[in-house]
């Protein structure tokens, strides 16, 4: 069933047409992107007016009681992740060059 059951989807071309509100010239993006979508998410990375630069941060899906990643979705294996991807337009400023994953 998948998230199709639950509630209306985007396509991918949808997607890429999204209009994204006025931004500055110099910025950063970061797309959630589910781990089967990844060339999709880079794909809309750059759609959407941005270098990709890297994927640095995951969201491990846990259960209500945090004591375990939950049973993921997938054809070969359960993915229970989602990847942070980030995009970079212009020359942004960083602020702080100690973040860490």
């Amino acid at each position: 069933m998948g998230a199709a059951g639950h509630y209306n989807l985007l396509t991918q071309q949808e997607i890429f047409d999204f209009k994204l509100p006025p931004l500055k010239n110099d910025c950063f993006l970061w797309l959630w992107c589910p781990f089967r979508k990844f060339e999709d998410g880079i794909s809309t990375v750059r759609a959407w007016g941005f270098r990709y630069c890297e994927t640095g941060i995951v969201w491990v899906k846990m259960v209500k009681d945090n004591s375990h990643p939950t049973m993921g979705l997938g054809v070969r294996i359960r993915v229970c992740h989602e990847l942070l991807l980030l995009g970079v337009r212009g020359r942004p400023a960083q602020k702080n060059k100690n973040t860490r994953s």
